[in-house]
């Protein structure tokens, strides 16, 4: 072993004098965990803003925004997967997530079965959406696992350009419809006998033909400030818009209490990136360059260093970046391993 971290570290500081060497290259493959579906919200309605309604915000589908201008914008999210992200060399027993999950909300196993299946990466495994009860039952067992650092769903979003006028408001709030309409004469609002849903308690018509968008944009900020929880009912046109442009974003289910917050950014940043074993120089593939890479790192760390990308890919066995990873690139290139 001696001898082969000997060759190395010469071809290291032999190259070293002809070759530069790749630090951050991207892989070309969907990554999410860059930007939040709240950052998406605000980049695509603009720092000052209110929902439409206090639910449906971070699931996939529509979510309705109205800005401080006045303009309403229509987000879609289309659902790219829950991924979880865990340990470093550990692996999800899935068939007992499946089984502790139907234990929970009593299903038959001839019913829908989730799949959980193991990424690319080594470090984290996608969620095939399913109906909701079943989907939080499983993500309830899977925060009972140790291993498992973070739920994230993932999201490819777009606005949807289609016009969208709001007719009225479905109300969950101690104070009375009566209330309600005397807080904000300038919506005109008036109690109709509509079917509420969700909790809500009644739903208010917006009467007045001279409110304005702007107007509206207040008084639910005033609400949304009181607590007073409502869902806006809204009327849009189902015109086609081609070549949206998507934006790739993430929304956190759960984090593990003990993971600090450096780590849940080296989670967000670099776990979910498309991982190759051995890629010490992140250029895509694992070759003698990346053996090279870790020697140079070890010898001159002022001068070579990995990214935390390539320390995770480059760390073969588990223990850290050492010259024993740079021997096991060679024996794997050599087909020994």
């Amino acid at each position: 072993m001696k001898k082969l971290t000997a060759i190395i570290l010469s071809a290291a500081l032999a190259a070293a004098q002809t070759a530069g060497i790749a630090a951050n290259a991207e892989t070309g493959v969907d990554y999410y965990a860059g930007k939040t579906v709240d950052e998406v919200y605000t980049e695509l309605s603009g720092e000052d803003f209110v929902f439409l309604s206090d639910l449906y915000r971070y699931g996939g589908g529509c979510t309705l925004t109205l800005d401080s201008s006045g303009k309403f914008h229509i987000i879609e999210k289309n659902s790219r997967g829950t991924e979880i992200t865990v340990a470093k060399g550990s692996e999800l027993p899935v068939d007992e997530i499946i089984s502790a999950a139907r234990e929970q909300i009593k299903e038959s196993p001839e019913k829908q079965k989730p799949i959980i299946k193991k990424n690319a990466n080594g470090v984290t495994y996608t969620l095939k959406w399913l109906r909701s009860d079943y989907y939080e039952a499983v993500c309830d067992v899977l925060k009972g696992y140790d291993c498992v650092l973070s739920i994230d769903e993932n999201f490819e979003a777009y606005e949807d350009m289609n016009y969208l006028s709001v007719d009225g408001l479905y109300i969950r709030s101690d104070r009375s419809p009566d209330e309600i309409v005397s807080d904000y004469p300038e919506l005109g609002l008036e109690q109709r006998p509509y079917e509420v849903f969700d909790n809500y308690d009644y739903y208010l018509a917006i009467g007045s033909e001279s409110w304005t968008h702007g107007q509206l944009y207040e008084a639910l900020k005033d609400m949304s400030e009181k607590g007073i929880g409502y869902s806006a009912l809204c009327a849009t046109t189902e015109l086609a818009f081609l070549n949206a442009d998507t934006i790739n974003c993430t929304h956190n289910i759960y984090t593990k209490e003990d993971v600090t917050d450096e780590l849940r950014t080296e989670i967000r940043q670099f776990y979910r990136r498309p991982a190759v074993q051995g890629d010490s120089n992140c250029d895509g593939g694992m070759d003698l360059a990346d053996a090279i890479f870790i020697m140079q790192s070890l010898a001159n760390p002022d001068k070579y260093q990995l990214t935390e990308q390539g320390r995770f890919n480059g760390d073969i066995n588990g223990d850290g970046v050492t010259s024993g990873d740079a021997l096991s690139i060679q024996n794997r290139l050599l087909g020994i391993e």
